[in-house]
């Protein structure tokens, strides 16, 4: 047990039960809160997310800490009492490749956001414990690197702030898939061939995404393993690539009629670029967001920056963000290449620049890595 951290032996994780998950709401609202989106909206938001939209359901959960149920009636009491702790856990399928091992195998991708501590509460170590026992609900223990179990840090932090990342137990960072590149806008080529194109809105996704899925998968099956398993979420799972599409439109009804995607027309389907992106979405900031390319070659690269220009400046966005390309790929650099863009790439700050961090739960002793660390991750 960490030293000066006795009294956390009292302490268990629970799925949030109404009077919970309403305590989480409200903190988690304060702590979020904005100028667009005060307290009261947030939580509109949080019950949407939870009870309407195709993602969630069983798929979302609300996790606290509560005391530890003992044998008597009261402590079994205290465990619908108040939380000191809490967060969301997004479960997605997906799929691992493995050295050694054919084929992929299918599994579930856990995605935790929303972790808070109630103020009177902070700086207790409550919500860094309550993560490093929620590894342990996901997967047993033989499984999970012994780094990530309970109380093994010589510190523990609750109050989740910018600068504060390095210290949390809970993720194993990428840093080439925590990088960002933004370039300037320009205001729409007049050579900009639109019949070469094809605008993707928000009906579209859910046919879209099966096609998605196929390439995901396959672009797995071919990545190299010599150095530890990779993994890799379906884009296909329910509700992952209407997430933030239609998160978008809860935060800014305006952008409901803008496109959130482009298919570049090659004369092969198959091997059409596909992007999607957002043109709104105040959570990560007012630029023009690319969450998810596939395909996109440096050929065909001058023209999707065209369907970017006229994208964005439809909806009157001066610079573009896109999160997680190798910073030495050819597409970056096809980026950097094109005049005037001003484009800067470099990782990502913490405040909301979505860092991301990931935990393999393979066999023993095996490291695995996310095949890449797209915004369409984000949660």
């Amino acid at each position: 047990m960490t030293e000066g951290r006795e009294y956390l032996k009292d302490y268990t994780i629970r799925i949030a039960n109404e009077r919970q998950m309403a305590q989480h709401r409200e903190v988690a609202g304060a702590y979020w809160n904005h100028e667009l989106s005060p307290t009261e909206d947030f939580i509109k938001y949080y019950n949407r997310e939870k009870y309407e939209s195709e993602w969630g359901g069983d798929r979302v959960t609300i996790w606290q800490v509560a005391s530890r149920p003992d044998t008597t009636l009261v402590r079994k009491d205290d465990i619908d009492g108040e939380g000191y702790a809490a967060c969301r856990t997004y479960r997605r399928t997906g799929w691992a490749k493995r050295p050694g091992h054919d084929g992929l195998k299918d599994g579930f991708v856990y995605g935790i956001s929303s972790v808070v501590t109630p103020p009177q509460h902070y700086r207790r170590g409550y919500a860094t414990y309550m993560l490093s026992l929620l590894h342990l609900h996901l997967q047993p223990p033989s499984s999970i690197p012994s780094s990530l179990l309970p109380l093994k840090q010589d510190e523990l932090v609750s109050d989740f702030k910018p600068g504060q990342a390095d210290e949390l137990p809970v993720a194993l960072v990428n840093d080439s898939q925590n990088s960002g590149l933004k370039w300037a806008i320009k205001p729409t080529a007049p050579d900009f061939d639109e019949d070469k194109v094809e605008w993707i809105y928000r009906p579209d996704i859910e046919s879209l995404s099966k096609e998605l899925s196929t390439r995901e998968k396959a672009r797995l099956a071919e990545a190299d393993v010599s150095k530890g398993a990779i993994w890799a979420e379906d884009p296909a799972s329910t509700g992952a690539l209407a997430f933030l599409p239609v998160k978008s439109t809860w935060y800014d009804p305006s952008c409901a009629p803008h496109p959130v995607g482009v298919r570049i027309k090659t004369g092969t389907p198959a091997e059409d670029p596909i992007v999607l992106f957002l043109t709104s979405f105040f959570p990560i900031g007012f630029e023009f967001l690319v969450t998810l390319i596939s395909k996109l070659t440096p050929e065909y690269f001058p023209l999707a920056l065209q369907a970017f220009d006229k994208a964005a400046s439809d909806a009157g966005r001066e610079r573009g963000f896109i999160w997680g390309l190798d910073p030495f790929s050819e597409i970056v650099e096809a980026w950097k290449n094109q005049p005037g863009r001003e484009v800067e790439v470099k990782k990502r700050a913490e405040a909301k620049g979505g860092l991301m961090g990931t935990v393999y739960y393979g066999e023993e002793g095996q490291e695995g890595r996310m095949l890449d660390g797209q915004m369409w991750h984000w949660l």
